[in-house]
């Protein structure tokens, strides 16, 4: 089940601080994060090798909730059966593949908004299910 990343846009992204109510003193060890990762249905009935994916972040901690919304065009290299897309199968592939970009995002916008350098997973295997 190979694909290829043809195009990817951040379609939602916010950040909420809560700076002025800890002033940032609060060492965050207490985070949840949550990452999911689904096919949508294809562009085109008649050509099952290209779709829209997403990948959602959802990051809730003392100093900041953060939500993702990121949007890939993926060209699988056969057509897709109708069976596979939901599979668990395609999700981890999805998420291994995808979410490195949109954690790249992340990490690089926190970086430039004056958060530093904040640790998010880089592994994701144990939030695949």
């Amino acid at each position: 089940m190979k694909f290829e990343i043809k195009k990817n846009k951040v379609v939602k992204f916010s950040i909420e601080d809560s700076y002025l109510e800890n002033d940032m003193k609060v060492v965050d060890g207490d985070v949840d994060f949550f990452v999911s990762s689904w096919l949508l249905a294809p562009y085109d009935s008649d050509n099952l090798t290209l779709f829209p994916a997403e990948v959602r972040v959802d990051i809730k901690s003392k100093n900041f909730n953060l939500y993702l919304s990121h949007f890939f065009d993926i060209q699988f290299e056969t057509d897709l059966n109708k069976d596979k897309w939901n599979s668990i199968e395609l999700k981890r592939a999805l998420l291994l593949n995808l979410y490195p970009q949109s954690r790249a995002f992340i990490v690089s916008t926190l970086a430039s908004g004056g958060y530093g350098s904040i640790n998010i997973p880089l592994d994701i295997h144990n939030f695949i299910k």
